[in-house]
């Protein structure tokens, strides 16, 4: 490989890693070489996608509480009928 394409392998090793699509990852690499007006741009894709991460970290929260609330109706109740499974057949 030459450093031109291991510069473009560890720039996509690394996008990946932080979560960047691959519509994303092809734009950064096109930025690779633009020298001009390329930080205003990476910025804001790196502004996007920490907006994006607030987003499912949210979700991932509103999730985790949910899943909590029946592990903690399944202990609190050890009837025939289990409260969490009832819950979960509940429309939302």
């Amino acid at each position: 490989y030459s450093d031109r394409h291991l510069k473009y392998l560890r720039l996509v090793r690394r996008a990946r890693s932080l979560g960047f699509a691959q519509s994303e990852i092809f734009e950064l690499m096109q930025l690779i070489d633009i020298k001009d007006d390329s930080c205003d741009k990476v910025y804001g894709m790196v502004n996007k996608q920490v907006t994006v991460l607030d987003e499912k970290l949210k979700e991932i929260i509103r999730i985790k509480a949910a899943l909590m609330q029946l592990s903690a109706a399944c202990e609190q109740d050890k009837h025939d009928n289990c409260p969490a499974l009832d819950e979960l057949l509940r429309a939302p």
